[in-house]
């Protein structure tokens, strides 16, 4: 089992703007418009893995990794707890080492009806 504890200091907004049009007394037509934008860059925590018999716990920076399966020769995307950046990782392995980063910005538009019973 694997727990991850992620902060950063990054700061997001989030807002919005609505319309609605009656088309009659009991019955609209509203249109929302949602914006957000949160990047999260900078991400420090600590990974804790639990096995049998044993707790390992790293704690630092989170990195972004390319890591190569030496069988099917492709890489595949992993995260990293470090210190500092880890250079030193033989680089036939691990590629396009990078701070991590979560981006949780987006934006949607909503279209609805809206009835009123009373």
């Amino acid at each position: 089992m694997v727990e991850w504890d992620l902060s950063s200091k990054a700061i997001g907004f989030h807002g919005g703007i609505g319309f609605e049009y009656n088309l009659t007394k009991n019955l609209s037509l509203v249109i929302e418009y949602q914006g957000r934008s949160a990047r999260l860059k900078e991400l420090k925590g600590t990974e804790i893995v639990v096995g049998l018999g044993y707790t390992e716990s790293l704690y630092g920076s989170v990195y972004y990794l390319e890591r190569e399966n030496s069988i099917t020769e492709k890489y595949y995307i992993c995260l990293g707890f470090f210190e500092e950046k880890p250079d030193y990782l033989p680089s036939p392995v691990y590629r396009n080492i990078r701070n991590a980063e979560l981006d949780l910005s987006g934006h949607s538009l909503v279209v609805g009806m809206k009835i009123s019973l009373f």
